[in-house]
């Protein structure tokens, strides 16, 4: 990674840009405060040659495109070729209030300005005709004393700043950078900021190395306690008052500290404002800054942001001293990411583990899959990642694989996620959708309840079915989501035209599913990679160490102090270890799959002992025209023992599109 700070000052902006290229600082950044966000960075320029400088961020509607365009370009020159413009909405009492200016619809205005300044630039650089006709603004008249002709240097790169999921999915779409809003905590980047950039990028067919994503964190640190005191004290005032603004919020509600914001917000209203840093206590100072000695920092931004974002940028609310800077600098240059192993087989079939960074990306692993499963690769397929809003501030996540409408939808298990479909899905080369259920994967846990519930997760995922796969040809649903594909059936028959089981009926009991139970009871955090493998091995001991290794890097997040935890633990409610589902015995009632109008199919492994040979009985005689198909050498995850078997079995049942 490379590491920025903010630039200080106006007249001491050089002498300050000499000292942070000094200390080994990679880029400097303005913001938008008691002076214009570009003068700083124009006295930087002449006086640096390595220093970065980015407007982080220039407040954008109250500026018209062209008059940016000329800002970006000149400080693109001074620099030669250092300077990024950094682009941000603002919230909507400040660009209406204090600049006067338009904010309605901003992702829609974000995105027209972003094409307008690449119709300038390329106007610019190639003497193409300008003719950029917007919603907003239009852009059709640059006269040659107007073109300042091509940049020696380079177009300067755009970077949007971003924390809801619309603004951070456009910047992964359009822009050349995300820079991530420093309010922010590693549970809330790696739930809702990570999706939405991979959202983003599948949308426009861009892979990861397109973007630049810089992660920034408020840092609040020292070399000794009075340091250390008047940086928590300036860190607590600054959360507070980011804290009291609603558009925050979210950030918030990922760490439950939801009804923090509209106190903080009554004590701005009423002037309070020296009791709003009191609200701040450590814990939620020390997740939602870096907090402690130069070392401690560092380590704690590299748990953060380690193996994920390009560059790190680190806010300082305060006036930190030169040399604690610089020895904050140097911990990160040698910081090592806690935890982090890439874990492989040797050629005994040992597990064997090598300290590395763990750089995950959700789309460079089908190659894997088609691999282990003697499949054609010749490319990646086109899988993106989309989420729709199901209640109040929570979302859930899918997969949406192909081009072309959804043909099938797939449900996974209790404490998978949507990608325990991904051999199946390159096996049947169809346009699907796979969901990830209410508290799994990058979906949002239910607010209002401490229980997966099969009816009301049924709700959830028909909102994103209507949306993204109305006319899909068959819901095939395993495990807990066959559970809730029959609730779907029921409540909401029009989206489930065909249904087929995979490995569950309602004759599920708790002594069936005690090693599934036993395994996702265990542990809550693991101290590194290894350990979180290690046990996914143990109850998985006829699956391959790579297939298994794939399916918890999927299904894992590394927290900020470095342990290991599953994603489905992200966000639940804190009470007993495990998945939170009800006791498998009262998931359904074999009355209300009985009911269900639309043909059945339950697909069993030979191995499994979730479905046996009474439940296989009982289903024939509920359903005496529907069809059992038992699945050789596989156990309960069939999608993982015989992936081929399966995605053949779902085409034929499915039928031609």
């Amino acid at each position: 990674m490379r590491f920025d700070t903010q630039l200080a000052g106006l007249e001491d902006a050089p002498a300050h840009a000499r000292r942070l290229e000094a200390i080994g600082v990679d880029g400097a950044f303005t913001f938008e405060g008691p002076h214009d966000v570009f003068t700083p960075l124009i006295l930087a320029a002449g006086a640096s040659s390595t220093l970065e400088l980015t407007t982080n961020v220039a407040i954008a509607f109250p500026r018209n495109p062209v008059q940016l365009a000329h800002q970006a370009w000149d400080l693109q020159l001074l620099s030669r070729g250092r300077f990024t413009l950094g682009l941000g909405s603002q919230i909507r009492a400040q660009v209406e209030k204090r600049y006067g200016a338009s904010f309605d619809r901003p992702v829609a205005r974000m995105r027209e300005l972003v094409g307008a300044l690449r119709a300038i630039f390329a106007s610019w650089e190639t003497g193409e005709r300008l003719d950029f006709r917007g919603e907003f603004t239009s852009h059709t008249l640059m006269p040659p004393m107007f073109n300042p002709g091509p940049h020696p240097h380079g177009l300067p790169p755009i970077a949007l700043g971003g924390l809801g999921p619309q603004m951070v999915s456009l910047a992964a779409e359009v822009a050349d950078g995300l820079l991530v809003m420093p309010f922010n905590t590693a549970a809330h980047f790696r739930a809702r900021t990570l999706p939405a950039v991979s959202e983003g990028l599948a949308r426009a067919g861009r892979d990861r190395s397109d973007l630049t994503v810089s992660g920034e964190v408020i840092v609040c640190c020292g070399r000794d306690e009075a340091e250390l005191e008047t940086a928590r004290l300036a860190g607590r005032w600054l959360l507070s008052f980011y804290a009291s603004t609603p558009a925050y919020r979210p950030v918030l509600e990922v760490e439950g500290w939801e009804d923090l914001q509209p106190e903080l917000n009554a004590l701005t209203k009423a002037g309070r404002w020296d009791e709003m840093p009191g609200r701040i206590d450590d814990t939620m100072l020390s997740t939602l800054a870096a907090v402690g000695s130069p070392t401690e920092v560092a380590a704690d931004i590299v748990a953060r942001f380690g193996g994920l974002a390009d560059r790190v940028g680190f806010y300082t609310p305060y006036l930190v001293a030169d040399d604690t800077l610089g020895e904050l600098v140097d911990a990160l240059r040698h910081a090592d990411r806690p935890g982090a192993h890439d874990v492989r087989s040797d050629d005994e079939g040992m597990t064997m583990s090598e300290p590395t960074s763990v750089t995950y990306d959700e789309f460079s692993l089908f190659h894997e899959n088609a691999e282990e499963a003697g499949l054609p690769f010749d490319r990646p397929p086109v899988v993106r990642r989309e989420a729709r809003e199901v209640g109040p501030g929570r979302r859930l996540s899918a997969l949406v694989w192909g081009e072309g409408p959804p043909e099938l939808v797939l449900l996974h298990g209790g404490g998978q996620n949507a990608h325990t479909w991904d051999t199946v899905a390159l096996a049947l080369g169809l346009p699907l959708l796979a969901v990830d259920l209410p508290g799994h994967g990058h979906s949002d846990w239910p607010t209002d309840s401490a229980w997966l519930d099969p009816a009301s997760m049924a709700d959830d995922v028909a909102v994103v079915i209507a949306e993204l796969a109305p006319h899909a040809r068959a819901v095939v649903g395993m495990s807990l989501g066959g559970a809730t594909a029959i609730a779907l059936a029921t409540r909401h028959p029009d989206l489930v035209p065909r249904l087929l089981l995979v490995d569950i009926t309602p004759g599920v009991t708790g002594d069936k599913t005690s090693d599934i139970a036993a395994f996702l009871s265990g542990p809550e955090t693991f101290a590194t990679f290894d350990e979180i493998l290690d046990r996914t091995i143990q109850f998985n001991p006829t699956r391959s160490v790579s297939s298994l290794r794939r399916g918890v890097l999927h299904n894992s997040v590394q927290l900020p102090d470095g342990t290991w935890t599953w994603r489905h633990q992200l966000g639940r409610p804190a009470m007993e270890p495990g998945l939170h589902i009800e006791r498998a015995d009262n998931l359904m009632q074999w009355d209300a799959l009985e009911r269900i109008g639309v043909p059945v199919l339950l697909v069993r492994g030979s191995r499994s002992p979730v479905v046996d040979d009474a439940d296989e009985a009982e289903f024939r005689r509920r359903r005496p025209t529907d069809t059992v198909i038992v699945v050789e050498d596989a156990g309960h995850s069939i999608q993982g023992d015989q992936p081929l078997e399966l995605a053949r079995i779902i085409g034929e049942f499915a039928g031609p599109g």
